[in-house]
């Protein structure tokens, strides 16, 4: 009975009974690291940059894009052919669709002209998942 009435409760009075999850993905010169997590945006974007370091990327960025789990959905790269090598943005989005998709690659655009580079041989290098960090079609 007991097991009867907590399943009741959890129904009509929903808890959140997991702790927040954060997500960070580091930008290097020519792409883009593996999607890391922690408990707080700190650590993930800690997380992220040292994921970087190791996988033997050089030019790892020193800010990482973060997002809360659930509150987006996916980590768009943006990466422009520049002289000197390819420089390299990431920016999270709430939905995975054309639009956002079109959004993140303009935001990125005004970062790399805000810098002082020229953004016409740019294109979205790479698109992850936010919960998974599973690769998804570019």
């Amino acid at each position: 009975m007991r097991l009867v009435w907590g399943i009741l409760l959890m129904i009509v009075f929903p808890i959140e009974l997991r702790a927040e999850q954060w997500a960070a993905q580091t930008p290097y010169a020519g792409g883009v690291a593996p999607v890391q997590w922690g408990s707080t945006a700190a650590e993930a974007k800690a997380n992220a940059h040292k994921a970087c370091i190791e996988s033997g990327f050089i030019d790892c960025a020193n800010g990482a894009a973060t997002a809360l789990v659930g509150n987006a959905n996916v980590f768009i790269t943006t990466c422009c052919n520049l002289v000197g090598g390819d420089k390299c943005w990431t920016t999270s989005l709430a939905s995975d669709g054309n639009l956002g998709r079109t959004e993140a690659f303009n935001e990125a655009l005004k970062v790399f002209a805000a810098a002082g580079f020229d953004n016409s041989k740019c294109s979205i290098k790479s698109v992850n998942s936010i919960r998974t960090g599973e690769k998804l079609r570019d």
